[in-house]
C-alpha cells in the first residue's frame, strides 16, 4: 500500500500571492485520531507514533489548546495550537520548524489542556513508513 500526500501553503498579502512547490510525500501506512478533550480540563489521549517513521502529519483542535507529549511529570514536546488553526509537518521539507514538533522519542500519549470551558475536537493524522 502506498499512500501520498501533497502539502501546499499559500501565503496572500498586499505584496501579492505565494505559493509554495508541494512535495508529494510518500508513506506506507496511516494512523488518524479523532478525540474530544474536555474543557477546562486535561484530557490523556493514548496512540503510538514511532517518530523516525513520520514522514508527514497534522494536528488541530477546535479550541485553544497545549498538547504535552509523553508527559508524565517531564514532556518530551509541548505543541501549542490556536482555535481551528492546523499544524502540519512535513520530514525533510525546508520548513519552520526543522526538526519534528513531536520531538525526538516515540509518542505514546499526550495530555491536552483546555483553557476554555467547551470541549474541543482534537484531530490528529499522521503518514509513516512501516520501514523506517
Amino acid at each position: 500500500m502506498s499512500i501520498a500526500f501533497t502539502p501546499n501553503v499559500t501565503l496572500t498579502t498586499d505584496g501579492g500571492s505565494f505559493t509554495s512547490a508541494g512535495t508529494a510525500i510518500t508513506g506506507g501506512s496511516s494512523y488518524h485520531l479523532s478525540e474530544t478533550a474536555a474543557g477546562a480540563d486535561t484530557t490523556t489521549m493514548l496512540l503510538a507514533v514511532d517518530v523516525s517513521a513520520v514522514k508527514a502529519f497534522g494536528l488541530k483542535s477546535s479550541k485553544a489548546a497545549v498538547i504535552t507529549v509523553n508527559d508524565d511529570g517531564s514532556p518530551t514536546a509541548t505543541i501549542t495550537l490556536a482555535a481551528n488553526k492546523s499544524l502540519v509537518w512535513v520530514a525533510g521539507d525546508d520548513q519552520y520548524p526543522a526538526s519534528n514538533p513531536l520531538g525526538a522519542v516515540d509518542v505514546a500519549s499526550w495530555d491536552v489542556t483546555i483553557a476554555g470551558a467547551d470541549d474541543a475536537l482534537i484531530t490528529f493524522a499522521v503518514l509513516t513508513d512501516p520501514t523506517p
